[in-house]
Formats: C-alpha cells, structure tokens, sequence
C-alpha cells in the first residue's frame, strides 16, 4: 500500500483523482469564523479569515494558530467586511501571509475603519485584562493583534471591481458578483480552466438576479459535461 505524501506547511498534496479541494476551518457546526481553504496544487487560495464570536470559548478559538502554514497561503479572497469574515486578517498577516487580499472597494473602504477598530478594542481588553491578572501577579494579557498589526494587514488590500475576472493564476480566476447583504458584499465565482466539468455552488443572502439566490443553501456537486470550465460559487450565508 503505498502511503499518503506528507504535508507541507499545513497542506496534503493532491491525489492523482482530485481537480481541487476545498476545506472548511471555520463556519462549521456554528455561524462565525468564516475560513475556506481552497487549493489546486499550483495554489492556495483563503476565501474569508473570520473572527470567532460568541463567549469566551468561542473567542479561545481566535487565540489557536492557524491549522496550516500562513506563509503557505498565496491569496486572501474576502467576500464582505464583517469581522465573522475578516477579523481574523491582521493575525494571519502577523502569522507570515504575504500574498494580495483581493475585496470589492467598498469592502476594502469598510476593512479600513472596522480592522482598525477591532484592534483597538483588542489592545483596551487586554489593557483592563491585565490590570486584573497584575493584581493577581500573573503575567499581563496580550492583545489578539494591535491597530499596527491592523494597518500592516490593510495594505494587503487590492480593490476589485464587480463582475470584471481576476487572474489568480493561468488556470485559474475569480469574479466578485454583487450579493444583497452589506455595501461591497459580493458572492465570488471561481473559474478553473482545465476542462474538468463541476460545479459547486452554495447559496447566500443575494440580490435575486445573483444566481445563489437561485440555488439551494445546502452545497451542490453537478457535472455539466458540456462545459470545460469549473465554476465554483462562495456566497455570502451570515
């Protein structure tokens, strides 16, 4: 039996029979933490790096690393700025990411003032953690990531408009389509040029002339043998 190849930084290379693979690191059992990993061999792809929300075991999770290498991921791909989507973009930044994060404008405008924001209020919880942790000598509380590390990640940021293809790779490119869920929210269509014929498409909160509006919300596997593009469509569910 011959073994399966190793991981490098986080990731399994693909089997012989497998075109991409797609997996979930948040958003699963739970609305928050939105983390998709999407790779082809030649590139990894992150569509969303969301913030854990809800109480205290919800917001231990943000502290965790990262389950794969940040330095391993080539491009952020964000569909809207809420921070169950994004906020956890400075820490993977600070983590080693070095690619492009590619948003609609009015996402990257609303990125601007809510990272920044959010690591305000990061650094003011750790500032009054510590004060209660001093009183009981223990060390002081460190922030989940600061404003700098916010503006580090901000310049990341490469504005796309709506409908126009963006080339990822020779084989492979997205498209922001526009959802009904935030301003710049948009659902993204990934097309993958190597006349395999699948679709994956999972539904969202969308305009009804997007067609996840016309989709069912649980994720569908189709094989359009007609077509050679592979259309794979992330959208916006919260």
């Amino acid at each position: 039996m011959s073994k399966r190849p190793r991981k490098r930084g986080g990731f399994r290379p693909l089997d012989d029979n497998e075109l991409a693979r797609l997996t979930f690191h948040g958003a699963v059992g739970q609305v928050t933490g939105s983390c998709f990993l999407f790779e082809t061999g030649g590139l990894n792809v992150l569509f969303e790096c969301g913030m854990f929300q809800g109480g205290r075991s919800e917001a231990s999770r943000n502290r965790r690393k990262f389950p794969f290498d940040p330095g391993s991921v080539d491009v952020v791909v964000l569909t809207h700025a809420h921070i169950d989507h994004s906020g956890l973009l400075p820490k993977l930044v600070r983590d080693g990411f070095r690619g492009p994060v590619y948003a609609t404008a009015p996402t990257c405008e609303l990125l601007k003032i809510m990272l920044s924001d959010s690591g305000h209020i990061h650094e003011q919880d750790a500032k009054h953690a510590s004060r209660r942790r001093l009183r009981r000598g223990k060390a002081p509380a460190e922030p989940l990531y600061t404003v700098a590390d916010a503006e580090l990640a901000l310049d990341h940021l490469r504005p796309q408009p709506f409908g126009e293809p963006v080339e990822l790779a020779p084989d492979l490119s997205i498209r922001f389509l526009r959802a009904g869920h935030i301003l710049g929210a948009a659902s993204v269509e990934v097309l993958v040029r190597d006349g395999t014929k699948v679709r994956i498409s999972t539904a969202g909160s969308a305009q009804s002339s997007s067609p996840a509006s016309r989709s069912s919300s649980a994720a569908r596997l189709r094989a359009p043998w007609r077509r050679r593009t592979t259309r794979i469509l992330l959208s916006v569910d919260s």
